[in-house]
């Protein structure tokens, strides 16, 4: 277990890292210099994708919600440092899937949109094209955890 000395607060987005880590894990801030772009290796990095955990300059990637994403994760869907990996209505689906990730280590969340009246009434926007009620549930894994989370889902689809 880490010593409390050990433990740091990422000056950018306020989470706690560790001392030796040469970014921050939960929004890409680099805390060492001398770190290159993946694909300019002449041109200083700007930040650490937290998806995919490159660094990239400002050239090949970006703050995007206070997360820094390279290009190709740029349009993850995030929420409080958890990303969507994925979506359905079929509830029975959500929930083998969350049980797949969960029983290969992951740390799935399922997250279900509610009414926006903060009760059982449906939205307008909520209703299906046969006008049925729907609602769509996510599973959103945290940042690290989505690369392996894709390799899940594809070998289960």
């Amino acid at each position: 277990m880490d010593e409390p000395n050990d433990i740091l607060t990422c000056e950018v987005c306020n989470n706690q890292v560790k001392e030796d880590d040469d970014f921050c894990p939960y929004c890409g801030s680099l805390f060492i210099e001398e770190i290159f772009c993946e694909n300019h290796n002449e041109i200083l990095a700007d930040g650490v994708c937290v998806i995919c955990c490159i660094p990239f300059c400002n050239k090949c990637g970006a703050i995007k919600d206070n997360y820094f994403l390279c290009e190709q994760h740029s349009n993850y869907e995030i929420i409080e440092g958890m990303v969507r990996v994925y979506e359905t209505l079929d509830i029975t689906a959500i929930q083998y899937v969350k049980a797949c990730l969960e029983n290969d280590g992951l740390h799935p969340v399922l997250f279900s949109r509610n009414s926006p009246w903060g009760d059982s009434r449906p939205s307008q926007s909520l209703f299906n094209t046969t006008g049925s009620f729907s609602v769509n549930n996510k599973i959103m894994v945290p940042s690290q955890e989505v690369l392996k989370a894709e390799e899940i889902l594809k070998s289960i689809n």
